[in-house]
């Protein structure tokens, strides 16, 4: 890799090494073991891209992993029962409002991202940070914006 890729990289170079640790770590954790994980560096050499080959596993190894996934979904669920997918149109509040207050003005806002219970939004084309508690289904379609 040329010396200017790989200061170009060296962040998303970083990112993919945490990802693999976090990933061995709460595989472990869950007494999960995928024997054949590795970080692809060779097509980050390539193409300044990291990817995370996840590898070949028995299937009784696979059913623990989905076990464990399906686990990890439920009690997110319980925990956000809605959470909002990219793209779709939400109701927030100006930040001076809850969402739970009798005649706040709802505002139509697109979810441009979401991680944990937190949600960047973009109303009016100014990016907002929102807790999921504090953002709502749009009532109306996608159309109503």
């Amino acid at each position: 890799m040329g010396s200017a890729l790989r200061r170009l990289t060296a962040r998303d170079r970083r990112k993919t090494a945490d990802a693999y640790d976090d990933l061995l770590s709460t595989l472990a954790a869950a007494d999960v073991k995928l024997p054949s994980v590795t970080v692809d560096w060779q097509s980050a050499a390539a193409t300044g891209v990291a990817l995370i080959d996840l590898g070949a596993a028995r299937p009784d190894v696979v059913v623990r992993l989905v076990d464990v996934i399906r686990d990890g979904v439920r009690a997110r669920r319980a925990r956000y029962p809605w959470v909002p997918s990219v793209g779709e149109t939400v109701t927030m509040t100006p930040a001076e409002w809850r969402i739970t207050t009798p005649g706040a003005p709802l505002l139509p806002a697109e979810v441009i991202e979401v991680q944990g219970d937190l949600a960047t939004l973009s109303y009016q084309g100014v990016l907002r940070l929102r807790r999921l508690h504090e953002i709502a289904p749009w009532p109306g379609g996608d159309g109503d914006r």
